[in-house]
């Protein structure tokens, strides 16, 4: 989603701003037009305010056109509180079959709401790794990756005898790849299933703090 960027001028349209020449007015606009930077200029004082500034900025509106927008004071305060629906991205969470006992419904799952992740993710590195001419500001810091065995820190590991470790409690439980083929569930195809129902009052309101998804059928399946 791109957001809309825009100047605001406030004005009761009596009193006229030194703007230079006219080279340094269509520079102005010419840097409004690349940027893509609407001029909303909003009038206090009534019509015959509003009619003032229109006149004033005759040529302006010539060189801007849509981008520049002359509202009254009133009309931009009804419209800003008015209630307005906020521009939200669908992203599809699951694509695939809905089990409702015997019968497999085409579905598309889109997410409407998604929990943010907002760590940030620092990396240290020390100065002696880094020369004098690795320190400019404008290039990227590198990270390396070593693996080692305790007994032998100078060898490294080749990536075949490498294998993943799962954390449970304060020790690491080593996992190979055999292992986990085991222990994965593993299902014909992948699809959303319908279990059962429970009533609502059983379940706690804590359980519907969480991702939002809008369930619907296949579009591309007419029916």
């Amino acid at each position: 989603l791109k957001y809309g960027q825009r100047i605001v001028i406030l004005t009761d349209g009596h009193a006229q701003a030194a703007i230079g020449d006219q080279e340094e007015l269509d520079e102005i606009c010419k840097q409004l037009i690349s940027s893509g930077v609407n001029l909303q200029v909003v009038v206090a004082g009534g019509k015959a305010a509003e009619d003032a500034v229109h006149e004033q900025l005759e040529g302006l509106s010539t060189a801007l056109g849509n981008k520049l927008e002359v509202e009254s004071l009133t009309a931009a305060m009804e419209r800003s509180s008015a209630p307005q629906l906020k521009l939200v991205r669908p992203s599809v969470g699951f694509k695939g079959g809905l089990a409702i006992g015997s019968l497999h419904l085409p579905i598309y799952s889109w997410r409407k709401v998604a929990k943010v992740n907002h760590s940030l993710k620092l990396v240290n590195v020390s100065k002696g790794a880094l020369t004098e001419a690795d320190m400019s500001p404008f290039d990227t810091v590198h990270t390396e990756s070593r693996y080692l065995e305790q007994s032998a820190p100078d060898d490294d590991i080749p990536p075949e005898e490498r294998i993943n470790s799962y954390r449970f409690g304060k020790d690491l439980i080593p996992m190979g790849a055999a292992e986990e083929d085991e222990l994965k569930y593993v299902v014909d195809e992948k699809c959303l299933q319908l279990i059962g129902f429970v009533p609502q009052t059983h379940i706690p309101r804590h359980h519907f703090l969480g991702t939002v998804e809008c369930v619907v059928g296949d579009p591309s399946r007419n029916g």
